[in-house]
């Protein structure tokens, strides 16, 4: 059964940029979201000693598309792995019952 949440108005502080925003995720998905765009402004602050800006923003933007990009890639990945070793399973399964069809039936 699929559940649709309700949209709501929320106010985001970032970069010493407000927002009003429509979203439909929920509260604790929002709040992560923030602390950890939050996160990485605090850290792109403390690497290079500028500011809170909205260049800091962007950067975050780009930190996080970043981590998502590898995240993606690997996870391509290991379900390439997961499918191949699947596949070899099974073939081996597949072998081994073809070679030895009286054993099954013992």
């Amino acid at each position: 059964m699929e559940t649709s949440l309700q949209k709501r108005k929320v106010h985001l502080d970032v970069a010493g940029v407000s927002f009003n925003l429509i979203t439909d995720l929920d509260e604790n998905t929002f709040q992560e979201i923030h602390e950890m765009v939050q996160s990485i402004c605090d850290q792109i602050v403390l690497s290079t000693k500028t500011p809170l800006t909205q260049k800091t923003a962007i950067l975050a933007a780009f930190e996080a598309t970043e981590k998502y990009i590898k995240l993606k890639q690997e996870h391509e990945a290991f379900k390439k792995e997961v499918m191949d070793r699947s596949q070899k399973a099974l073939g081996t399964i597949d072998t081994i019952l073809k070679s030895s069809p009286s054993k099954i039936n013992e």
